[in-house]
């Protein structure tokens, strides 16, 4: 035991150095073919790996590293570090902590070391990232339409908080958290069909009137009654939404919620936690349940639902069933995440046009699968450098273009 742990605190004393010289080469364009694959294989190791990655080619933090770098004591905070982690990686009392406090040190070394190395070797070169221009584009925000029933149409991402319209006893707000809210007054049933929209760039979070909360991705909308009426719960989605459904007794029994996505599917439930991705840009439509059961129709299969379960449906009605999907990943973005696990690039992209409201172009034929955890408020650019550290991939911004080359 004595032997693993003096060689885990080698190996934490020296990786630290050899990443550094991996970024260092990164943001030169100086890496062999070999030397990208070890950084890219660090990077995909772990989620910790890629934030470390992140911040470590972030422009801002190091152009502030240079602007200060004449009074920074390189050799001596490096010693400091370095002496720190000698002294940590002592037996504890569990494995489990030691192996964190092993990589939380090694991190940190890592974080100096990078900014260390590039201070003293390279402050004489401005660094950037390879491929991606100056130019940026910025994320997606909480802005959609509303279309009422009445023709009045707002704008919801200038529009006040508080009462937008007050219609036979039900009230709509805009709520201090920048979500619309449906606080019926009476019972009494209405039928108007209202749609919230999100643009390219845009998502949304709508409170129905029975108390479902619905929401909504960029480029999607849903269709639904300002207030059900007392048998079944009917509104309809085209894009991605996320929804949370109440159990909502009527008399004996439950009333339904269902979901109209395109090419005659549905997806019909009491009261669950669940996804439905339905874009018209995508081969099939997506429904990945997280809690409850739901069953998901076209117009000849039934397919009932189980947690951990995804359907895919295809354009022809045939209905596919996976069990033990990850979860998390498919709602990542409803958390303010990208995730991509072994994604396409043609995947990943389609994302990044919607978030970002930008047009992808392809020059030339990009065969590498993704797997990255992203920040969805950060700019293009973040996003992009960490696609190209798999130099697999480079991109150029114009505008609100993304070029895409092998």
């Amino acid at each position: 035991m004595k032997d693993e742990e003096n060689s885990a605190g080698r190996h934490a004393h020296k990786e630290p150095d050899r990443i550094a010289y991996l970024v260092a080469g990164y943001l030169r364009q100086t890496l062999s073919e070999a030397e990208h694959d070890e950084l890219d294989d660090w990077m995909t190791a772990r989620p910790e790996n890629q934030v470390l990655f992140e911040q470590l080619t972030d422009p801002a933090l190091i152009g502030k590293g240079f602007q200060s770098r004449e009074n920074i004591d390189t050799e001596g905070a490096l010693e400091r570090v370095k002496s720190k982690i000698r002294l940590r990686t002592r037996p504890e009392k569990t494995i489990k902590k030691q192996r964190f406090i092993r990589y939380g040190i090694a991190a940190s070394l890592l974080l100096l070391a990078g900014t260390m190395f590039f201070l003293s070797r390279f402050r004489n070169e401005k660094p950037g990232i390879a491929g991606v221009t100056q130019a940026d584009i910025q994320p997606g925000s909480n802005t959609a339409t509303l279309s009422l029933g009445n023709g009045k149409i707002v704008q919801l991402g200038e529009a006040k908080n508080g009462l937008l319209d007050s219609t036979n006893g039900h009230e709509i707000l805009k709520t201090a958290d920048g979500q619309l809210s449906y606080e019926p007054n009476t019972m009494e049933e209405n039928q108007v069909q209202h749609v919230l929209t999100t643009p390219a760039g845009g998502q949304y979070c709508v409170r129905l009137s029975d108390g479902s909360r619905v929401w909504l991705n960029a480029s999607s909308s849903l269709t639904y009654p300002a207030s059900f009426g007392k048998s079944e719960r009917i509104v309809s989605l085209t894009g991605e939404g996320y929804f949370e459904v109440v159990h909502d007794d009527q008399g004996e029994e439950a009333r339904k919620f269902i979901v109209n996505i395109r090419d005659g599917g549905s997806v019909e439930v009491t009261g669950t936690r669940f996804n439905i991705m339905a874009y018209d840009d995508e081969v099939d439509t997506r429904t990945t349940l997280l809690e409850g059961g739901v069953i998901a129709r076209t117009k000849s299969m039934t397919v009932p639902m189980i947690p951990g379960d995804q359907t895919a449906i295809a354009r022809n009605g045939i209905v596919e069933k996976s069990s033990g999907v990850d979860t998390s990943a498919v709602v990542s973005w409803k958390n303010g995440l990208f995730e991509f696990q072994n994604a396409p690039i043609e995947t990943v992209m389609r994302q990044v046009a919607r978030w970002y409201n930008a047009t992808i172009i392809y020059e030339g034929n990009v065969f590498y699968h993704f797997t990255a955890t992203i920040n969805r408020h950060e700019p293009v650019s973040k996003l992009l450098s960490l696609l190209e550290a798999t130099n697999r991939v480079h991109f150029r911004v114009s505008g609100k273009y993304i070029i895409v080359t092998p």
